[in-house]
C-alpha cells in the first residue's frame, strides 16, 4: 500500500505510523477470504481471540446489519460483511450512522470493487439514457439472495432503478423488470451448477457494453468489452478478483482515509427496489 514505511523488526509494525490491523473471521465467512488476506501486502493479520481492529461478518445471517453494528459496539474500527444478502434498508442506514458517529468503516462485498467495472462504470452508465435495453443475468451456484444483492450493485451503480416489479420464474429463478433513465432494464437469476457468471449488458443500436464476471472460479477476471461499428474492443484486465480488491479499500479507508469506491448508502439505495418484490424475495431465500 502506498505511504507504507519498512517493517519495523523490533515492534513488528511499520515504522513508527502503524502497526498491522488485526483481523477476526466470522467462520461462516472464512472461507476465501483467510486466502484473500495472506495474499495481500496490505497491513492486515488474521486474529484468534477478541479485541480485533476489523471483523469479517457473514452476510448471509438474516441481521447482518446488527452483527456488523454489534461488532463496531465492541470496538472494530471497520467491518467487512461478506457476501450480503437481501436486508432491511432501515437497518442499513442505521448501521451507516452507527459506523459514521463512532468513526469505523463498513464495507460489503461486491463485485462493485471489481478494477475493471470500476474502470469501465462510469463509460456504461453514460451509455444508458441513449441505450435501447440494460440488461442483468446472474447464474450461480452459490445462493441466490446473495447472487441478488451482487447484481444490484452493478445494475444500480448505472443510475436509479424505477418502475420495478418482478416475480419468480420457478423454484429456482427470478426476473426483474425496471426502467433507468427512461431505457428498459431486465434482469434474471438462476441457481445453477453450471456456467455460473454475471453479467450486465448495456445495449443500444450503434454499440453494446458487456461486463462480466466469471464466477465458476476464483480469481478469475472480470472483463469488459465495447462493441460497435468499428469491432469490439476488450478493456484492460485486473486478475484481482473482487473479495480481495474489498480488503485493499477496506485498509485504505483505516489506515490513509481513503473513502470507498462503494459504500452502504450506495448498497441501501439499491436494496430499496427489493422491499416491493416479494416474490423474488421469497424465491431467492429458498435458494440462499
Amino acid at each position: 500500500m502506498a505511504g507504507l514505511g519498512p517493517v519495523d523488526a523490533a515492534t513488528g509494525g511499520y515504522g513508527d505510523r502503524m502497526r498491522p490491523l488485526t483481523v477476526l473471521l466470522d467462520p461462516a465467512a472464512a472461507d476465501g477470504h483467510r486466502v484473500a488476506l495472506a495474499s495481500l501486502p496490505d497491513p492486515l493479520r488474521v486474529a484468534t481471540g477478541p479485541g480485533a481492529d476489523v471483523v469479517a461478518v457473514s452476510g448471509r445471517a438474516p441481521d447482518w446489519p446488527g452483527a456488523a453494528a454489534a461488532a463496531i459496539g465492541s470496538g472494530a474500527r471497520g467491518v467487512l460483511v461478506c457476501g450480503p444478502g437481501p436486508a432491511d434498508v432501515d437497518a442499513v442506514r442505521r448501521l451507516e450512522q452507527t459506523a459514521s458517529g463512532r468513526g469505523a468503516v463498513v464495507a460489503v462485498e461486491s463485485p462493485a470493487f471489481d478494477a475493471t467495472w470500476l474502470a469501465a462504470v462510469g463509460r456504461l452508465s453514460e451509455a444508458v439514457p441513449a441505450a435501447a435495453l440494460v440488461g442483468g443475468l446472474l447464474v450461480t451456484d452459490r445462493g441466490l439472495a446473495p447472487g441478488l444483492v451482487a447484481q444490484l450493485t452493478l445494475v444500480g451503480s448505472l443510475g436509479a432503478l424505477e418502475d420495478v416489479r418482478g416475480g419468480s420464474t420457478g423454484p429456482a429463478g427470478y426476473w426483474i423488470s425496471a426502467s433507468m433513465a427512461g431505457t428498459p432494464v431486465d434482469l434474471a437469476g438462476i441457481a445453477s451448477p453450471i456456467g455460473a457468471r454475471l453479467t450486465v449488458n448495456v445495449v443500444s443500436e450503434h454499440e453494446r457494453w458487456t461486463a462480466s464476471f466469471d464466477r465458476s472460479a476464483p480469481a478469475s477476471p472480470a472483463s469488459v468489452t465495447h462493441d460497435d461499428e468499428d469491432g469490439a474492443q476488450l478493456g484492460p484486465e485486473h486478475c484481482e478478483p473482487a473479495d480481495r480488491a474489498v480488503w485493499r479499500h477496506l485498509a485504505a479507508a483505516l489506515t490513509e482515509g481513503v473513502p470507498l469506491p462503494y459504500t452502504l448508502g450506495d448498497l441501501a439505495g439499491h436494496l430499496e427496489p427489493l422491499a416491493r418484490l416479494d416474490q423474488v424475495l421469497a424465491s431467492t431465500a429458498a435458494h440462499g
